[in-house]
């Protein structure tokens, strides 16, 4: 494989630059915004005690909203730095040499993600981080795909978990939330009934929601097992059509995703919230997956 280069596109320096520039300008601005155009004036001609209002409003506009802005210029600096090449040998940050920089394939155990940052960690067989992979930089699913097959190429001889389970946090909170919401369905029923008829409605939609979400995994030798709240369901590998690693938005953040597609449905099964970073589960499926094929 020839070199290849994935940098960021030319719109994320500008939208850096943009709120850098838009956070400084913020935080000199607010403390003659607030109130009225005429409090400051009043503020700086009431004395000392006035002065000393003032400056503390604006201090803490600029610790607020210039942090922010120093922020977003520091992340604007460092972005070319995180611009990536890969070729045969390795991968390497573009803006350093190949000879500084240059991480062998053999080198990586594994991927780990970093949601909040939106990066991918790549890291040793003792947990070191070796290179970090921002989720920004153009073709990013094309360079996941490589990264991927490289992985698996590299760690052939790796066990892998056979089972994996959502986290009890998420369980626990599911059902909570039905149980809260149920209870208050039944209580606004002494209210309203239109009331209770709608959150009742809404209660149900999530139930259904929380009825098909995938509380477990088992991989076989020659098929996987979803395991749901109520049932679970065997898919033979040669009927699944495509596995995929792609993200999902919750809590404000990309998260991702494991998708399964089987010959049945249109829809795939997706695996949320798990037990372990959803690289990981991936890369067990494929690589059972592909022993098996």
């Amino acid at each position: 494989m020839s070199q290849k280069s994935y940098c960021f596109h030319s719109y994320d320096f500008t939208i850096a630059k943009v709120l850098a520039v838009g956070c400084l300008l913020l935080g000199l601005a607010v403390p003659f915004l607030v109130g009225g155009d005429q409090d400051y004036r009043v503020l700086l001609a009431s004395g000392e005690s006035g002065l000393k209002a003032f400056i503390f409003i604006f201090s803490c506009s600029m610790l607020v909203f210039g942090g922010m802005g120093v922020a977003c210029w520091y992340s604007y600096r460092k972005m070319p730095d995180q611009e990536i090449a890969i070729d045969d040998e390795g991968i390497w940050y573009l803006r350093h040499s190949k000879s500084q920089t240059l991480i062998p394939w053999e080198r990586i155990d594994s991927w780990k993600e970093r949601s909040w940052l939106r990066t991918l960690e790549a890291k040793d067989a003792q947990g070191k981080v070796l290179i970090s992979v921002s989720r920004q930089l153009k073709n990013f699913q094309e360079l996941q795909t490589t990264l991927t097959e490289r992985l698996l190429q590299s760690t052939r001889n790796k066990a892998y978990a056979s089972s994996y389970r959502i986290n009890r946090l998420d369980q626990v909170g599911w059902i909570i939330f039905l149980v809260a919401f149920g209870l208050f369905a039944l209580i606004s029923a002494l209210v309203s009934w239109w009331a209770s008829l709608a959150i009742l409605l809404f209660t149900l939609i999530v139930s259904h929601e929380y009825f098909l979400t995938v509380s477990k995994i088992d991989i076989l030798s020659d098929s996987l097992v979803l395991h749901f709240p109520l049932t679970k369901r065997r898919l033979l590998f040669e009927e699944i059509k495509r596995v995929e690693l792609n993200e999902h938005y919750a809590h404000n953040a990309r998260i991702p995703q494991v998708e399964i597609y089987y010959s049945e449905y249109k829809k795939p099964y997706r695996l949320r919230a798990m037990n372990a970073d959803a690289n990981e589960i991936f890369l067990a499926i494929e690589k059972q997956r592909n022993k098996e094929l």
